[in-house]
């Protein structure tokens, strides 16, 4: 919990965590969260973006997307590489659209959970 202890009736967090009133804790690890019950251990995903994996290779692309690469401007010796590894894709690939389908697919797998 990131926020500021409460006293209020209904919402007493000193009471809930156990705290002295008035006087807030600085420190609740994940850990002690979990094993006091008031949370559950977080669970990693990983998300099958395919590019972002695995790089573009030129041999792979189809007809349409070999005419894209050959428009890029790549760097201005016009040299055109074969390959982006995804390290640099992630660099500059980074996107809304990107971070929507990451969304997307985390929700699929929350909901396949309950």
């Amino acid at each position: 919990m990131a926020a500021t202890p409460n006293d209020e009736i209904d919402n007493d967090t000193y009471s809930l965590f156990g705290l002295k009133k008035g006087v807030p804790r600085d420190s609740y690890d994940l850990d002690d969260a979990v094993d006091d019950g008031y949370l559950v251990p977080p669970k990693t995903t990983s998300v099958p973006l395919k590019f972002q994996r695995d790089g573009i290779a030129y041999a792979r692309l189809t007809d349409e997307e070999t005419v894209e690469w050959g428009a890029v401007e790549w760097d201005e010796d016009g040299t055109v590489p074969d390959r982006v590894e995804s390290a640099e894709l992630n660099k500059w690939l980074l996107n809304i659209d990107t971070v929507d389908k990451a969304l997307e697919h985390a929700q699929r797998e929350v909901a396949l959970m309950m």
